[in-house]
């Protein structure tokens, strides 16, 4: 037998037999950050995870190995919202709900014995992502078989009203899909640190209020931002008081029409050196 694995790795695999060779079935390669999806080749062009080769075969046989890439996909922004919050206070909640409880978001390898646990991945999610709440702490877990997480496009929300999330580590989950990333932590009233390392925002169309009223801001790292295709800036840092430091880098551009109304209103952040100038009320005027 001839096995091409495709990336992945054998041990211990038969790879001749004769017509008295007792049946085996074809072993099972593995490939890091691949789940195994079947053989095709000799057994036809539909995979199938086991093969037997059965006594009395004759013949050359060869064998293609089938992968499926191995993500976890977490749900939609307002539907992952919904779900943290209704995990960690049991009352069915929405996105105008406020939540206190919930002040950090980590991940896990596995979920403690007799703790509930929601599903919060999406339906596409070639790896199920479950969440489990630690009252003690007020931390959620997000538990995965694979350490490859990912935003869906659709971020809208997605922290939205979690007024007690201090520090959210962003660079946890992949983000090269994202495309709306609107009210994303908007009304994280308690939130004093976001690590975006590394955001990939090139795909992102919506910033509008991204961090409105996060009151107990004080500084961001903007410098991964890549703003050539956002649309819409509203009222991005609305109301953000206390946030006097953000660095930008030189992917933080303006698009000609982009909608900064009211981007910085009551927020003293320095603003990036666009070319025009900035209202009083915290709006760009291209020059």
């Amino acid at each position: 037998d001839r096995y091409e694995t495709e990336g992945g790795t054998l041990s211990g695999q038969q790879t001749g037999y004769k017509v008295e060779t007792a049946a085996f079935v074809l072993p099972e390669p593995v490939r890091e950050g691949y789940r195994f999806a079947g053989w095709t080749g000799s057994n036809g062009a539909v995979p199938q995870t086991q093969v037997v080769i059965r006594r009395g075969s004759t013949g050359n046989r060869s064998y293609r190995a089938n992968w499926q890439e191995l993500y976890g996909l977490l749900k939609e922004g307002p539907d992952l919202n919904g779900a943290l919050k209704q995990l960690s206070t049991g009352t069915a909640s929405g996105i105008g709900t406020s939540n206190t409880v919930i002040r950090r978001i980590r991940t896990a390898s596995s979920v403690p014995p007799g703790k509930k646990t929601v599903s919060v991945s999406d339906y596409s999610s070639p790896a199920a992502v479950k969440a489990y709440f630690e009252e003690e702490t007020g931390t959620v877990y997000l538990v995965c078989e694979t350490d490859d997480l990912r935003l869906p496009a659709e971020c809208q929300y997605m922290f939205s009203n979690l007024k007690g999330l201090e520090y959210l580590d962003l660079s946890m989950f992949g983000t090269s899909g994202v495309t709306n990333m609107s009210n994303m932590f908007n009304r994280c009233e308690a939130l004093t640190g976001v690590n975006l390392a590394g955001t990939d925002t090139s795909s992102v169309t919506s910033m509008s209020r991204m961090f409105a009223e996060c009151t107990g801001l004080s500084s961001l790292d903007l410098s991964s931002f890549r703003t050539e295709n956002v649309k819409a800036m509203y009222e991005m840092f609305y109301n953000d008081g206390n946030l006097t430091s953000v660095r930008y880098g030189s992917g933080f551009v303006y698009r000609p029409s982009c909608d900064t109304g009211f981007m910085y209103y009551k927020c003293p952040a320095p603003k990036p050196s666009w070319n025009g100038t900035w209202s009083s009320r915290g709006e760009f005027f291209p020059g």
